[in-house]
């Protein structure tokens, strides 16, 4: 008799410690996931300003993203608005004498094959990803220079343009504008302008110098996308000067883009815009 009530408590002291042990095993598992979750939370802030560079890492490429970010953020300063910066990572492969191959393999694949044409490819895909699986109550806004304005043109058809407030595009190889066609184009007469067309001198500009993304405006863009060609741009213009393609800084053109970019995020958010200003679109009549 007395042997079997040992076993029973024998029994029942193996299984009040293998209770312990889940309990001790539990406790252990939530203390360690718990903050690990709250570690890697990704910041939604709600507003994200994002810019595409150009090609390589030469130092007027740097003042572009420099220039277009101090132009906004002096404007959103004035407001209570949660926001951030973002410089698209991508590898904007550098073009010039020092990666002739580049260049050529950039001219002869019109910018979609070849080491160049990946390149895009990679910033199209990091900032489709950006703006589509990550934040979903976040608003962003889109910039691109030169390369970096490629890759905001030919992400447009496959970003959720409902997060988009606004993408603007300087100097971009693969601007398109219908109503420079012809020897006397209807830009020349003011007649039949594109609604993205932001600040475009030149009224024979029509397509890039390595051709076009057609249509260059989604139906769902409408009214959330401009585009800057610099006087005698040879990315975008009818000429080929290249000192105005790396001029958009001095030429106070981010600074231009932005007044409309702070209007178009004041409206969106409902906030009042203390910063008034008026834009007209610019056109070149050259003889």
């Amino acid at each position: 008799m007395r042997g079997k009530i040992h076993v029973k408590k024998h029994g029942g002291t193996k299984q009040k410690i293998k209770i312990r042990y889940l309990l001790l095993i539990l406790a252990l598992c939530l203390s360690i996931s718990i903050p690990r979750l709250s570690a890697n939370a990704e910041k939604c802030p709600s507003l994200r300003i994002v810019f595409a560079r150009g090609s390589g890492g030469e130092r007027w490429v740097d003042q572009n993203f420099v220039a277009y970010k101090t132009a906004i953020e002096d404007k959103l300063k004035t407001t209570s608005l949660d926001y951030e910066f973002i410089d698209l990572d991508y590898p904007a492969v550098g073009v010039g004498l020092d990666n002739f191959n580049i260049l050529v393999g950039a001219y002869l694949g019109a910018g979609d094959s070849y080491e160049f044409g990946e390149s895009v490819d990679t910033g199209v895909k990091n900032l489709t990803k950006l703006v589509n699986k990550s934040c979903p109550n976040t608003k962003y806004v889109l910039g691109g220079y030169s390369q970096g304005a490629m890759v905001v043109s030919k992400s447009l058809a496959k970003l959720n343009a409902d997060k988009i407030i606004y993408a603007a595009t300087f100097g971009d190889p693969k601007l398109y504008l219908p109503e420079g066609k012809s020897p006397n184009p209807d830009a020349c007469k003011g007649k039949n302008l594109s609604d993205y067309r932001a600040y475009v001198p030149d009224c024979q500009a029509y397509k890039g110098l390595l051709g076009a993304y057609i249509p260059y405006e989604p139906n769902n863009y409408i009214g959330k996308l401009g585009t800057w060609c610099n006087k005698h741009d040879v990315f975008c213009s009818s000429y080929f000067n290249l000192n105005h393609h790396t001029a958009y800084v001095s030429d106070e053109l981010y600074e231009d883009a932005s007044k409309i970019i702070f209007d178009k995020i004041t409206q969106s958010f409902g906030i009042e815009n203390n910063i008034t200003s008026h834009h007209d679109t610019a056109i070149l009549i050259d003889s």
